[in-house]
């Protein structure tokens, strides 16, 4: 609270980082004699605030109301330590010791120790975060914990080998794309698990099927011609109690549902969509089927982690493991690549 004899203006100085930092300034009074002024902590960031009085012999008086909070923002008390102590903070208490080694593992070791409060929240690089809430770094560099009495403890994991950083609902975190199979017109292909070889001989051939116990049932079946360089794919819904819902993609991008070409995008209320650009269609289920098939004639299914260890066909059993992906029709495995070509063919 700012309060003076005669009118005065106020002006602030503000050097932010996020709008939430700005000063603000309220006139109490309609002759400009009285004031409240917020001043946010601003992280580190310099704030000024001048009076300018408009006519001579002005007194002014500041004080001091009361701590205000931001958006329920509840900050901790904090204690030094004495000489000789340090604070260490493990499992998420804090408490001064006497001084050690340096701190390894989980343990953070600083000069100031704050109350063990559950109700403080964290501030870290600008950013507030409530107990128990971990966040990531926009570049999946650092992880950090908010922990009881405001500790923020960060480690430093990054992201797997062929992880990715996204950000998904405004949080960051490391994301691995799903393994995909794909078939080219070449007859080259590659099964989910990493089995690479060429299809030698022209023919329709099972490229994914999934198990008979899996809920979401579909056939991806493709037929090759790697003398024509052409591969084109077909995505069939078994139905029990009709004809089965197909969908084919011709080489020139053309898609065809039951036998009627259709224009994109094309929706059904079972879940299957299909868009595309001028090179590019992609036939998703919300099952967790994705087929794109691309400017060049590459066929590529990619699936979610839900059929994991659930599928057969040339794609494999997306298993993992690339010694087993010959596994044919009965179970068993194939002695040699062509036994397995010949089975998966129509």
């Amino acid at each position: 609270m700012i309060r003076s004899s005669k009118v005065i203006t106020i002006g602030s100085s503000n050097h932010k980082k996020n709008s939430v930092d700005t000063s603000l300034v309220y006139s109490m009074t309609k002759l400009g004699q009285e004031y409240y002024v917020f001043i946010p902590l601003a992280w580190g960031y310099p704030k000024e605030v001048a009076v300018f009085g408009l006519q001579d012999s002005t007194s002014v008086t500041v004080e001091l109301k009361c701590a205000v909070t931001f958006e329920g923002f509840v900050n901790c008390k904090q204690s030094s330590c004495k000489a000789g102590e340090e604070c260490k903070v493990v499992g998420g208490v804090s408490e001064c010791v006497a001084t050690t080694s340096p701190a390894r593992g989980n343990s953070v070791q600083v000069n100031v120790c704050p109350d063990n409060n559950p109700d403080c929240d964290c501030v870290y690089q600008g950013k507030v975060m409530k107990h128990g809430e971990a966040w990531m770094s926009a570049d999946c560099s650092e992880k950090c914990v908010c922990l009881t009495g405001g500790w923020v403890q960060c480690e430093i994991p990054g992201c797997r080998p062929g992880g990715s950083c996204v950000e998904k609902g405004g949080v960051w975190l490391c994301s691995t794309p799903e393994p995909s199979c794909y078939l080219l017109p070449s007859g080259g292909f590659k099964s989910f698990d990493g089995l690479e070889d060429w299809v030698w001989t022209e023919g329709t051939y099972s490229l994914a099927v999934p198990a008979p116990s899996t809920q979401d049932a579909f056939r991806i079946i493709a037929h090759l011609n790697p003398f024509g360089d052409t591969v084109e794919p077909t995505v069939i819904f078994p139905s029990k109690f009709g004809e089965d819902f197909k969908v084919e993609v011709k080489k020139d991008f053309t898609t065809v549902v039951n036998g009627k070409a259709v224009s994109l995008p094309f929706r059904t209320n079972n879940g299957l969509e299909i868009v595309g650009s001028e090179n590019t269609v992609v036939v998703q289920h919300t099952s967790g089927l994705n087929l794109r098939y691309c400017c060049h004639g590459k066929v590529t299914v990619t699936l979610t982690a839900a059929f994991r260890g659930k599928m057969t066909g040339l794609c494999g059993n997306f298993n993992g493991r690339a010694d087993d992906d010959l596994q044919l029709r009965d179970g068993s495995v194939a002695d040699n690549i062509e036994d397995f070509y010949a089975d998966w063919m129509i």
